[in-house]
């Protein structure tokens, strides 16, 4: 799936003086869209063009991709666009790095993926990011946010973080698609059962690892933790209000699994 525009830009995040970012007032950016949104990271990008000096640029990718692979230089996948309009929009980038992990299988609260997501940051074993602008995505942004946590990495004073479509306080999508995939949601729409087929939603009759983890019940999602830690790293963050973005095959599957759920008001 490439990269989808979100019709509400709303941009809430710090002000700027140079590349230095002041205390952020961050709202609660609850993903209010489907578990893999319309991806807006672009316009997370323009506005870091403002701020940023040269510096290395790092993608961390949501849910729901099986590829592990160490990082690539070039977003080989175009989960973020392709590699031409990342860098068409990225002037400050001196050098990229796209993270290829399992999020499919594994929950954002794995270890292996907070390191990896570390290690593709430039950092491990604790130690810390400098001259970095991070981009996260989806349940990239948990994974991120918990290595935090957990001290598996750090944001130095060069650094900074923007998330795009983060469920902070998950998704109340992922208890109704366990019901298509445990096969007990009743008449089931044909383009929704297409969408869970075609985004590995389920894992036989069972709810993939990777999204169960973003259960708006889920240990640090339900209590805020997470959340706290972004409000106290991020430079930058964006929610989306439409399932639909760009017209492409997915959008009148996200739409009709948007209405369904109805988080989407």
């Amino acid at each position: 799936m490439s990269l989808f525009e979100i019709e509400d830009q709303t941009f809430e995040g710090p002000e700027f003086n140079g590349s230095e970012a002041k205390n952020i007032s961050l709202r609660d950016a609850r993903t209010r869209g489907m578990l893999r949104q319309p991806r807006s990271i672009f316009i997370l990008v323009l506005l870091a063009c403002y701020v940023s000096a040269e510096r290395h640029c790092v993608f961390l990718h949501g849910v729901g991709e099986t590829l592990v692979a160490n990082a690539t230089t070039e977003d080989t996948t175009s989960y973020w666009g392709g590699t031409e309009n990342i860098k068409k929009y990225t002037p400050f980038c001196t050098s990229y790095a796209f993270a290829h992990q399992d999020t499919k299988n594994n929950g954002w609260d794995s270890p292996l993926l907070q390191e990896a997501y570390c290690i593709a940051s430039g950092a491990s074993d604790g130690g810390m990011i400098h001259n970095t602008a991070v981009f996260s995505h989806s349940m990239g942004n948990l994974i991120f946010a918990g290595a935090l946590e957990n001290k598996t990495c750090s944001l130095g004073p060069t650094s900074d973080w923007y998330s795009a479509s983060a469920p902070w306080r998950g998704s109340d999508a992922v208890p109704w698609l366990q019901t298509i995939c445990n096969g007990s949601f009743p008449n089931i729409d044909p383009e929704v059962r297409w969408l869970a087929n075609k985004l590995d939603y389920c894992d036989g009759e069972h709810t993939a690892t990777g999204y169960l983890s973003i259960l708006p019940s889920y240990p640090g999602l339900v209590d805020g933790r997470l959340a706290g830690v972004a409000s106290k790293f991020l430079s930058g963050a964006m929610c989306g209000s439409s399932a639909v973005g760009l017209i492409t095959a997915y959008s009148a599957p996200l739409k009709a699994l948007s209405e369904a759920v109805g988080e989407l008001q």
